[in-house]
């Protein structure tokens, strides 16, 4: 191989930093920040960068658990980045993980319970949508509505 080949091949390898947009949010974190899950899977499965922290230390990652995302976090983790969910750190000195645990949910594999869903909270929104819906009318709080002056 000659040393231009060699050169060509050390190029091509090289990896390239991510594009980012003003706060220094790849397009990862960018939809991951947006709840836009659809999207993040797209770039994880085509192999994005997810693990580059914006100007405040979060990954995608990070703005998946503070939203409450878990199932793309378990893809992270089967797609070899269970390591960043476990030590990235952001600026409050929170990895992925401490912020998933603070929403009652965790993303480890040793803590899923097969048939339940990956939203946390899910259980206590149906219990309080029950709740709501056995409730006989109430009143409404507040000024009653009017007819902007028309009426008598």
């Amino acid at each position: 191989m000659t040393q231009g080949q060699q050169e060509a091949n050390q190029l091509h390898n090289a990896k390239t930093p991510p594009i980012t947009d003003a706060l220094g949010r790849t397009a990862a974190a960018v939809a991951a920040s947006e709840g836009n899950v659809q999207a993040f899977m797209a770039l994880l499965d085509k192999g994005a960068d997810v693990t580059t922290p914006d100007i405040t230390g979060n990954s995608p990652a990070h703005y998946l658990a503070a939203r409450g995302f878990f199932a793309p976090l378990r893809a992270m983790r089967a797609a070899g980045h269970g390591a960043h969910i476990d030590t990235a750190r952001n600026f409050h000195d929170k990895t992925p993980q401490a912020i998933a645990d603070a929403h009652f949910k965790s993303v480890a594999p040793t803590h899923e319970v097969p048939g339940t869903p990956f939203a946390p909270g899910l259980k206590h929104f149906q219990q309080l949508q029950q709740e709501l819906q056995s409730r006989p009318n109430q009143p409404t709080v507040g000024p009653k509505p009017t007819t902007g002056g028309l009426a008598p």
